[in-house]
């Protein structure tokens, strides 16, 4: 199932950690011949939740990362016992819904005082963009990388942005997402305005790359490495773009919040 499994070899790095200590602790144990995979699977998942005292959203992210193993994750998931266990896990957490009163003043003063689009540092300009269009358009991390410039642009003075494979799924398939973002009249806090600025500063726009997440379908990426304007950036590095234009708003050594979340609160 492992072995048959193409996707896994795309795994992101996060996922890695949680698959090789799963299979480790399975090459230290004996298991009958024929054992139902998902007991052992259930048996690591609660070990590891016992004994590390961890969050329960924090052991859905292993569960996934284990997951992602199986060519056909419904030999587990549609299993009695992987149901209950979720079931069991989802009673005893309980979430507080209250949200954080952020005030983004203080970015907005900063965004004041930077220099104009065309001449300020292409580094900051990036982090800009990022950041506005993480509060304006709702968008992750992951949409930013997956927005293709092509099929993106300015129409009828809204930006209209085309997200190819987001993590979003219609009934367990890929989809391509459309976002619109309208204009501001301070050009400091336009984020049209900032994403035209960017592409206009950027020495190779029209390269075509591989897809992370489809290695066949190429697309033209938006965000991409300072020093190298030919190679996309990943969704890690456009995460800590954002987080340094967020540092202005929140106390030093503070979490930044995530600016989907953030943006559709404020709004």
């Amino acid at each position: 199932l492992i072995l048959g499994n193409k996707p896994a070899v795309m795994t992101p790095k996060p996922s890695l950690p949680a698959q090789k200590e799963l299979l480790a602790w399975l090459e230290e144990r004996s298991f009958e011949a024929g054992i139902n995979p998902t007991v052992p699977i259930i048996n690591w998942l609660h070990h590891v939740m016992a004994t590390r005292n961890l969050a329960w959203n924090t052991v859905m992210s292993m569960k996934s990362a284990i997951l992602a193993l199986f060519a056909d994750t419904r030999c587990i998931t549609n299993d009695p016992l992987y149901q209950q266990f979720i079931r069991a896990g989802r009673v005893e957490t309980v979430h507080h819904t209250r949200q954080e009163d952020y005030d983004i003043a203080p970015v907005l003063q900063y965004f004041r005082g930077l220099d104009d689009n065309a001449t300020m540092d292409l580094a900051i300009l990036t982090q800009k963009l990022c950041w506005l269009l993480g509060v304006c358009g709702f968008m992750r991390p992951d949409d930013i990388r997956c927005t293709d410039v092509k099929l993106s642009g300015v129409v009828r003075g809204k930006l209209q942005l085309t997200v190819v494979f987001p993590k979003e799924k219609r009934n367990g398939q890929r989809i391509i997402k459309h976002i619109t973002i309208g204009g501001h009249p301070d050009p400091a806090l336009c984020p049209m305005k900032a994403y035209t600025a960017y592409l206009a500063r950027l020495d190779k726009v029209d390269i075509r790359v591989p897809h992370p997440k489809d290695p066949t379908r190429e697309y033209t990426p938006l965000i991409r490495f300072t020093k190298d304007h030919a190679r996309p950036a990943t969704s890690t590095t456009i995460a800590g773009h954002m987080n340094r234009v967020s540092s202005w708003m929140v106390p030093k050594g503070s979490k930044a919040p995530k600016l989907r979340a953030l943006g559709s609160t404020l709004a």
